[in-house]
């Protein structure tokens, strides 16, 4: 009949969506909480995770079903969804804009002030930081990663002239102190993604 489905339940905005391979929705909000929904048609009541001190700002579903969620309080968490375990929890240097599962396992995460993308390796007890690669002068907001294991990030302070946008890509395979390739325009950069022919679309 063209009438959405409505999924009512969290106190604020909504601010990211992840569908999952199980075939639930994943949803984190400026409630602070985030919530599984299960979409099919017979539903049952969302799960609720709570925990996070800050508004949710990011999600991303690792390679082995677990679930992080980045948030403003600047801390990362990784949820097990397979029972009641306590997440875990992860320091940040600032707030968490961007997070991105990459394709070999590892999560990128970036967003604070200090510019910097984070690379991480994440097993079931530990997320330790893999790589650090200093992008952009103001913030991180978008991440995607493109063929080739490269990262391509996009930010920054576009200012009244827009001097300020800019995507960077860099090499995965490559160290810190790497000279990224650097795509310029006229805005800030929000979202991010890889098309099926290897380009890159930016919004």
């Amino acid at each position: 009949d063209g009438k959405p489905d409505v999924l009512s339940g969290h106190t604020d905005a909504v601010r990211c969506l992840v569908a999952l391979k199980d075939g639930r929705l994943a949803s984190g909000s400026r409630d602070k909480t985030v919530r599984i929904w299960d979409i099919s048609e017979n539903p049952t009541a969302p799960i609720i995770l709570k925990g996070h001190e800050g508004y949710v700002w990011k999600l991303a579903e690792l390679a082995d079903g677990r679930l992080a969620s980045g948030s403003w309080d600047k801390t990362i968490r990784i949820w097990d969804l397979s029972g009641d375990a306590a997440p875990l929890v992860v320091p940040h240097g600032d707030a968490v804009r961007g997070m991105l599962a990459l394709k070999d396992g590892r999560l990128a995460t970036g967003g604070g002030k200090d510019g910097m993308i984070n690379v991480w390796n994440v097993d079931s007890q530990s997320c330790t930081k893999a790589l650090e690669l200093a992008s952009h002068p103001k913030y991180v907001a978008a991440l995607a990663e493109l063929p080739g294991q490269r990262l391509a990030a996009g930010g920054g302070d576009a200012g009244r002239r827009g001097e300020g946008f800019h995507i960077r890509i860099f090499d995965l395979n490559d160290g810190p102190h790497q000279a990224p390739k650097v795509l310029r325009g006229r805005a800030d950069v929000w979202s991010l993604v890889t098309l099926d022919d290897g380009r890159l679309a930016a919004g």
